[in-house]
């Protein structure tokens, strides 16, 4: 019953962040283009900079955009592997033990919604926190859609799912609200 107190307090917390889990590739199964498509290729230095990348913890897209706007796409993202990612937080991620960790998974979206190519780069160091954050994604495929506009064949994005991130000291705090004086 204590946790079940706890855990919309917890939530709240969190759920501004997507959690992305790592597991070494032993523990968990890559998911590997089809033998028929091009390699996956990675956006080039010398692009535009990805059109959504969270602060903490988010969704950045690392290919060409090929000028469409993915904001709406991406928060819907966001939306739908956070709810996916929630239901599997385990019990360490909460209190009391509140476990930290962050964990980055790169991906490709295909325009149909499904995924290829989805490797752990980063791990938590927890198999449960990482199991977690694996599962967010692959229990929401078929991902949404790509966006009908963009011509692409995939869109190659890093989830990063961050377990309990440290408060921000006042002294920080007090430094952001200095250099932005519209927060």
């Amino acid at each position: 019953m204590q946790i079940a107190k706890l855990l919309p307090q917890k939530i709240t917390c969190i759920l501004p962040l997507i959690v992305t889990c790592m597991i070494s590739g032993q523990s968990l199964p890559q998911i590997d283009p089809p033998k028929d498509k091009a390699p996956l290729q990675e956006k080039k230095s010398d692009e535009k900079k990805p059109d959504i990348v969270a602060q903490g913890g988010g969704i950045e897209i690392l290919s060409d955009t090929m000028g469409v706007d993915f904001g709406p796409y991406m928060r819907h993202l966001k939306v739908t592997v956070q709810g996916h990612w929630n239901a599997l937080i385990p019990a360490v991620a909460l209190p009391p033990l509140s476990k930290s960790g962050t964990v980055t998974i790169e991906l490709a979206v295909m325009k149909d919604g499904h995924v290829r190519g989805m490797k752990v780069v980063k791990s938590s160091g927890d198999s449960q926190l990482d199991r977690a954050a694996w599962g967010g994604i692959t229990d929401a495929i078929p991902l949404p859609t790509l966006p009908s506009e963009f011509k692409g064949d995939y869109l190659k994005l890093r989830c990063n799912f961050i377990y309990n991130p440290p408060a921000k000291q006042p002294q920080e705090a007090k430094q952001e609200t200095k250099q932005d004086p519209k927060k």
